[in-house]
C-alpha cells in the first residue's frame, strides 16, 4: 500500500516536472488558433505546421519525451505517439492491438488530440529485442521519427497543393494508396490491407486499385459517331515503393493496365481510354532533407514520372479518364506546403499507344518544361494562398510552340466560412492555328453552411480565349464527366454556372451541377468535335448541362460511384454545318472501385 502510494507520489511528480519544461507560448492563446490543452511543440502542431508553415521547434518535445521515456521504463511501456488521423495508417495500426497499461501509465498521456499509444515490451519478440537493444536516446529518437510521418488520413487535396498532392495520389505516404476523388476534390486513402496482411517492412510499399465502370450515352454532338454510345472501361493500377532503407535514394515503380469493351467500330474510344499493360511510373528519387543549407527538403526524380501541379488544370495525373498522363524525364520539389515550395520540370509527355508498350523518349515531339511557385501567406491576410506557374512547349511542327505564364489566387473554406479562387494565364507563341495570344480565366466563389449535411454551394465561372492550348491537364472535377463523354475543353470557351455539394452520411456524398456554356468564338471550332461554323451563323450558344453525381464509401478500401447527366443542345451544336445532334443528350455510368 505504502508502495502504490509512493510510486502515484513520484509519478505526479515527474509529470509536473514534465510539463514545466513547456514554455508559457505552448499553453492555448484563445486567439492564437490553437486549441486549449494542446501544447504547441507536440504533434498536434507538426499538423498545424503543414497549414501554417511555421517552424516546430522539437527541443522542448525532446526534453519532455526523455522524461516520459524514464519513467515509462518503469512501467515496462514504451509510449508511441500517433499524430492524429493517422489510426488508419498502416504503418502504426500494426500496434493498435498493444495490451492494455496500467493506470499509472495512463496518467502519462498527452491531451486526447494527440492520442497517444502505449505498447508492452513484448508486443512481439522482434520488436521487444529492438527496444530492449537500444538506449534511452535511441529509444527517443525513434519517438521522435515516428511523430514526424505527415498526418494525411484526413487531410483535403485542397491543404496539401503543387507536388505533394502527387505524393497523395501515388500513395508515397507510409505505405497505403490514395485514389483522387473528382467529387469531393480529395484523396480517399486506402487501408493499406494487404501491407499489413503481409507484414512487409516499413520501407517497402506495396499496393494497388481496380476500377470498372459502365458508362452509356443517348444522343451525339460530335461528327462522324454513332448516336449511342457506351463501353465499359477496367483499369487497374498495381504500386510498388522503397523508401528508407536506402536513403537519399529511393525507387518508385507503378504498372497501369486500361481495357474498354462493349464497344462499336465508331464508338469514341481512343488511348484516352485504352492503354494495355502499361509502366506509369520508373522513376529514382534523390532525397535530401537540408537542400544544401537552405533548410528545405528536396527531392529530384528522374525516369518516368506523374505530376499533379498547381489546381490539376494544365498537368495532372488525371482520375476520371481510364488512361493516365505519364512523363519522361527530370521533376523537381523544393519545399514544403504551407510555406515556399517549387516543383520544376523537363520531361516529354509520354505518348500512348492501345496496344504497345509506350516506349521511353523515343522521339517524341511533344518537350515540356517549366515551374510552380507557391509562396507562404502574408501575415497581413493569413489565409490568401498564392501560386505562380511558368510553362514551355515546343513541338517541331508549325504550333504547339509557345510560353506559358500564369497565377493563381485562392483560399480554403470550412463550415461557416467562405472560399474562393482566381486564376488567369497567358499563352504567347505559336500556339496554334488561330492565336499567336490565347489566355484562359477561372473564377469561383462558395459557402459552406452549418446545415445537416454541411451544402456546400459554389458558382464558377471560365473564359478561354480561340486556341487555348489544354497542356495536360483534367477537366472532370469542374466541367463535365469524361469518359465516352467529355465534351468541353478549356479553348474558345465560356462557361458559367453553380455546384451544390452535399454529405447526407459520413459515407455518402451528392454532388449536383449546372451550367450553360457558349463558344467564345462563334466562328471559331467547338473543339473536339469536329464542328464549326467559319461564317459564324449558327450562334455561340452550345447548351446547358445538368448532372449528378453520387459516391458511396462502402468498406474502406471499396467505393461505389454513379453520375447522370442531361445536355440540352443550344443553337450552336443544333444549326452547326454537319451537326449530328437529333436529340437531347442523356449519359449515365457506375462504377466500382476497389484498394488493396
Amino acid at each position: 500500500m505504502i508502495k502504490n502510494i509512493a510510486c502515484s507520489v513520484l509519478l505526479l511528480v515527474l509529470v509536473a516536472s514534465g510539463c514545466a519544461h513547456l514554455s508559457d507560448t505552448q499553453i492555448a492563446d484563445p486567439n492564437s488558433g490553437e486549441k486549449p490543452g494542446f501544447p504547441a511543440g507536440r504533434v498536434v502542431v507538426q499538423e498545424q505546421a503543414v497549414m501554417d508553415s511555421k517552424p516546430l521547434t522539437l527541443e522542448p518535445e525532446r526534453a519532455t519525451l526523455l522524461e516520459w521515456l524514464h519513467m515509462l521504463e518503469r512501467h515496462d511501456v514504451v509510449a508511441d505517439a500517433i499524430p492524429t488521423g493517422l489510426e488508419d495508417n498502416a504503418s502504426v495500426t500494426e500496434y493498435s492491438d498493444a495490451d492494455p497499461v496500467s493506470s499509472e501509465a495512463e496518467q502519462l498521456l498527452p491531451p486526447e488530440k494527440v492520442q497517444q499509444r502505449l505498447l508492452q515490451l513484448d508486443e512481439s519478440e522482434r520488436e521487444r529485442r529492438e527496444l530492449e537493444e537500444l538506449s534511452p536516446a535511441e529509444r527517443t529518437k525513434r519517438l521522435l521519427e515516428v511523430e514526424q510521418i505527415e498526418p494525411v488520413a484526413t487531410a483535403s487535396v485542397k491543404e496539401v497543393e503543387g507536388a505533394d498532392r502527387v505524393k497523395r495520389l501515388i500513395g508515397i505516404y507510409a505505405r497505403t494508396l490514395g485514389i483522387y476523388d473528382e467529387i469531393l476534390d480529395e484523396v480517399q486513402i486506402g487501408p493499406g490491407y494487404f501491407a499489413r496482411q503481409a507484414r512487409l517492412p516499413r520501407w517497402l510499399t506495396i499496393g494497388g486499385e481496380h476500377r470498372t465502370r459502365f458508362e452509356h450515352m443517348n444522343g451525339q454532338f460530335r461528327r462522324g459517331l454513332r448516336a449511342v454510345d457506351q463501353q465499359l472501361a477496367l483499369r487497374t493500377r498495381l504500386f510498388f515503393s522503397i523508401q528508407d532503407i536506402l536513403d537519399p535514394f529511393r525507387l518508385t515503380v507503378e504498372l497501369q493496365d486500361s481495357r474498354a469493351y462493349l464497344t462499336h467500330a465508331d464508338s469514341n474510344v481512343g488511348t484516352t481510354h485504352i492503354d494495355k499493360t502499361e509502366i506509369q511510373q520508373l522513376h529514382l528519387d534523390l532525397i535530401f532533407k537540408d537542400f544544401f543549407g537552405t533548410g528545405l527538403p528536396s527531392e529530384i526524380r528522374m525516369g518516368r514520372v506523374n505530376m499533379d501541379l498547381g489546381r490539376g488544370r494544365w498537368i495532372a495525373r488525371n482520375n476520371f479518364r481510364n488512361t493516365t498522363n505519364a512523363f519522361d524525364g527530370l521533376y523537381w520539389k523544393l519545399g514544403q506546403p504551407g510555406g515556399f515550395q517549387s516543383n520544376t520540370f523537363a520531361v516529354w509527355p509520354v505518348d500512348k499507344f492501345e496496344r504497345a508498350l509506350n516506349p521511353f523518349l523515343d522521339d517524341n515531339e511533344n518537350f515540356l518544361w517549366g515551374s510552380y511557385a507557391a509562396l507562404p501567406s502574408l501575415d497581413a491576410v493569413p489565409w490568401l494562398r498564392t501560386e505562380l506557374s511558368y510553362h514551355g512547349h515546343s513541338n517541331p511542327g508549325p504550333y504547339r510552340d509557345f510560353t506559358m505564364l500564369g497565377y493563381r489566387f485562392f483560399k480554403h473554406g470550412g463550415v461557416k466560412e467562405w472560399e474562393f479562387e482566381v486564376e488567369s494565364d497567358y499563352q504567347f507563341g505559336k500556339i496554334s492555328e488561330l492565336a499567336n495570344f490565347a489566355h484562359f480565366h477561372h473564377g469561383e466563389l462558395g459557402y459552406t453552411f452549418d446545415y445537416p449535411w454541411k451544402p456546400q454551394f459554389l458558382v464558377r465561372f471560365d473564359y478561354a480565349s480561340p486556341g487555348f492550348d489544354i497542356l495536360y491537364g483534367r477537366r472532370s472535377f469542374e466541367l463535365t464527366p469524361t469518359g465516352i463523354l467529355g465534351p468541353f475543353q478549356r479553348n474558345n470557351l465560356i462557361s458559367s454556372g453553380y455546384r451544390l455539394l452535399v454529405q447526407p452520411s459520413k459515407r455518402y456524398w451528392i454532388f449536383f451541377q449546372h451550367r450553360a456554356t457558349w463558344l467564345a468564338d462563334p466562328t471559331a471550332p467547338w473543339v473536339g468535335t469536329g464542328l464549326r461554323d467559319p461564317n459564324g451563323q449558327s450562334g455561340s450558344f452550345l447548351g446547358q448541362t445538368m448532372e449528378i453525381r453520387t459516391r458511396l464509401q462502402v468498406l474502406d478500401n471499396l467505393f461505389l460511384q454513379a453520375g447522370y447527366m442531361h445536355f440540352a443542345f443550344g443553337s450552336f451544336a443544333r444549326n452547326a454545318p454537319e451537326s449530328p445532334v437529333d436529340r437531347n443528350m442523356n449519359y449515365a455510368y457506375f462504377w466500382t472501385e476497389f484498394m488493396f
